[in-house]
């Protein structure tokens, strides 16, 4: 199968505390893919919470998250949690280090607008450490476990720090099948 990116969204913010994608998801595509880049201050991780149709937060514990952290001078750091809170949301999707080179993180997002299916998404991600002059990686996977319509999401990090910029581009994913 190949697959065809047809672009939705892009949205740049500086000096926010969270970015906020609206309406970007639609019956049109059952995939979607994400691109985010970003710098802030402070370590943590992000957060990713979905939205209804208003742009509010969709409720309930119903978050599931796992990660993975790689890094090239040490062992690697796993994140997991169960039965979050909307307020977290889809925490650990990604990690980072305050290290003036900036993040980013890629993802798929999977039945988002189907009412009748869970929302799941997976992520890695890529960054320099200042601290050590090497480099991090990350892997995550989380679901959604409630049958709603998703209509948006929420970029934030856990510590609650300010983004210096963020740059998050949506596309909605086209399958075929190649003959």
């Amino acid at each position: 199968m190949a697959t065809n990116l047809q672009f939705i969204n892009q949205t740049k913010a500086t000096s926010v505390s969270s970015l906020t994608m609206s309406n970007c998801f639609s019956s049109a595509y059952d995939v979607y893919y994400i691109n985010v880049s970003l710098d802030l201050e402070g370590a943590g991780m992000f957060e990713i919470q979905f939205l209804d149709t208003s742009d509010s937060v969709i409720t309930g514990d119903n978050y599931d998250v796992a990660s993975l952290d790689m890094k090239d001078n040490a062992t690697y750091n796993q994140y997991k949690a169960t039965n979050q809170i909307p307020g977290v949301g889809l925490r650990g999707i990604g990690s980072y280090l305050n290290d003036g080179d900036g993040y980013g993180f890629i993802g798929y997002i999977y039945n988002p607008f189907a009412s009748d299916k869970f929302t799941f998404m997976h992520t890695q991600s890529a960054s320099t450490n200042g601290f050590t002059s090497g480099f991090e990686g990350g892997k995550a996977i989380g679901v959604h476990k409630q049958n709603v319509s998703v209509f948006g999401f929420k970029i934030k990090d856990s510590g609650g720090n300010t983004f210096n910029y963020i740059d998050c581009s949506i596309y909605g994913v086209k399958w075929w099948q190649v003959v």
